[in-house]
């Protein structure tokens, strides 16, 4: 079983805060009427945020020798990516909810939604590059990196 290595604990609790304030900040301040493109880096914030939640609650499920494999960790990426593109997806259905029921965001449109999606999965793919540059594969059986790397798994 592979561990979640201690930074993405830390950047996480970190990019929460950053988020938490922003979003807190957004009630009192209402930034983003007066600066439109503030929302850019929070979502990407938010699906970095996301990526890296993912291998906190996921990292665990994985063989740990799938992570000697340049296609296998492709793979997690992906997963990882997806995982922020959902919870970017179900962001943009509250901020929905909140400007049709409550009229607390400013919801300018179609494309303002597609714009945030693309921030969501930028900063996912971000988090999901940091977190797998990061993770070492563990050998096993006795066997280096290289003889781990030179065996055949199944797509």
């Amino acid at each position: 079983m592979h561990t979640v290595p201690r930074f993405v604990g830390i950047i996480f609790w970190i990019l929460f805060g950053v988020l938490a304030l922003a979003y807190g900040l957004e009630f009192i301040v209402y930034w983003s009427a007066s600066i439109p493109w503030v929302d850019m880096p929070l979502h990407a914030l938010g699906g970095m945020w996301a990526s890296f939640l993912f291998f906190i609650l996921f990292l665990h499920l994985f063989d740990e020798t799938l992570l000697a494999h340049a296609w296998e960790k492709a793979k997690i990426a992906i997963v990882a990516v997806s995982f922020a593109a959902l919870v970017g997806i179900l962001w943009e259905f509250h901020e929905y909810i909140f400007a049709q029921y409550f009229s607390l965001y400013l919801q300018p449109g179609v494309r303002d939604t597609l714009g945030d999606f693309f921030w969501d999965i930028l900063g996912g793919a971000l988090g999901a590059w940091i977190v797998l540059r990061r993770i070492r594969p563990l050998s096993y059986s006795g066997q280096n990196e290289e003889e781990v790397q030179n065996q055949n798994l199944p797509l």
